[in-house]
Order: structure tokens, then sequence, then C-alpha cells
């Protein structure tokens, strides 16, 4: 059976509550901030963003430092 992920930029309401107030989970430093995902206020389910879901479990890179100072 396939499941559905809901992802953070994809929604405007929270699927579970409906609440639009949400709390946004950014990771960086000073110099970068990413969006990693964002937690209902309401009900506090969390929604990570496609990266961050995908980069969950990997440590950071190299690659990955050089690719987030170009952006």
């Amino acid at each position: 059976m396939k499941t559905n992920r809901i992802f953070a930029e994809d929604i405007k309401a929270c699927p579970k509550c409906g609440s639009t107030d949400f709390y946004q989970d950014l990771a960086g430093g000073e110099d970068y901030m990413e969006l990693v995902g964002i937690a209902c206020n309401n009900c506090g389910e969390y929604y990570p963003t496609e990266r961050g879901w995908i980069n969950k479990d990997k440590e950071p890179t190299d690659i990955d430092e050089n690719k987030a100072e170009k952006e």
C-alpha cells in the first residue's frame, strides 16, 4: 500500500486539526537559514519539508555545505 507524505511546502492548514498557526523549525547559522519543517501550534503535529525529510538521517557533507553557500 502506498502512503502519501504531507510536506510543509504543501499545506496551508494543518490536515489533523485545521489550524493555520504554525511554528517554523529553522536550521543553519547567521549567514544561512533553512526551513526544516513546521509544527502546528494547536495540536503539535510536525510536518517536515521534503528536503528536511530526505536529509533527516544524513550527516552534512562538504558537497551539501558548498551547495548551501551558493543558494
